[in-house]
């Protein structure tokens, strides 16, 4: 089934950057966002709000000439809900994530990701924790002087404690064309699966567009709108 659940997010956001040379930077970050949405089973009647509060550091590394890159990342998120009946969705998560990237042209580069996410409820009601692990590889490089292509693919393992579990191809697609020297357009598509508070898991196919433009030398506008295609894993039907 697939459904269009609208949110209406608040964030607020910190970040400390330690970047004492080129090839080596440090950054801590912590992000707030809370969200309301019509319930999945009774929408014209029940909203359900949660907090969702991350923390996490990313350690980038550039060895020698350059041509290398490496960039690791801890995330932790923790889920908060709302009320009574929704609060045994509460949950954790430690995300643990590995990049590495080499340039073989100027403005052109391979790349290999894995990522390993610790997936655990509070309430064993809530859902099945979960230990999903994925891998993909691919490259990003300009295809003609103002367009630029990203293309990549791997597997992903959902490894649940109990019921169903994604086992399935991760894809990645990109394209990015420069419409002047300051304003640059964007497209993309994902396929991939998310551990999901509605039902067990979500397998996704997500696509978005947008647009950025800078004003003056501090300045960024950014503009993006998207469609995700959802599906969910063991969802109750009334």
């Amino acid at each position: 089934d697939h459904l269009d659940l609208h949110s209406f997010p608040t964030r607020r956001s910190s970040d400390l950057l330690y970047s004492p040379s080129k090839l080596f930077n440090v950054q801590l970050y912590e992000i707030f966002d809370r969200y309301t949405e019509p319930h999945y089973l009774v929408r014209e009647t029940l909203s359900q709000s949660w907090i969702q509060n991350q923390a996490g550091v990313l350690l980038r590394i550039v060895p020698g000439d350059g041509l290398f890159e490496t960039v690791l990342r801890y995330n932790m998120n923790l889920y908060l809900f709302d009320g009574d009946q929704l609060d045994r969705s509460n949950k954790i998560e430690h995300n643990l994530q590995a990049r590495v990237s080499y340039k073989f042209l100027p403005n052109s580069h391979l790349w290999l990701i894995g990522t390993y996410d610790i997936n655990s409820y509070f309430d064993a009601a809530g859902g099945s924790n979960s230990m999903p692990i994925k891998v993909a590889g691919g490259v990003s490089t300009p295809i003609w002087t103002s367009l630029a292509l990203s293309l990549g693919g791997g597997y992903g393992w959902g490894l649940y404690d109990s019921g169903p579990a994604p086992d399935t191809w991760l894809l990645f697609a990109g394209l990015q064309y420069s419409l002047s020297a300051r304003l640059k357009l964007q497209a993309k598509y994902e396929h991939t699966f998310e551990d999901s508070l509605v039902g067990s898991f979500s397998d996704q196919h997500n696509f978005t567009f947008g647009a950025t433009m800078p004003f003056g030398q501090k300045l960024l506008f950014t503009a993006q709108a998207g469609y995700h295609h959802v599906t969910y894993a063991e969802i109750p039907i009334l």
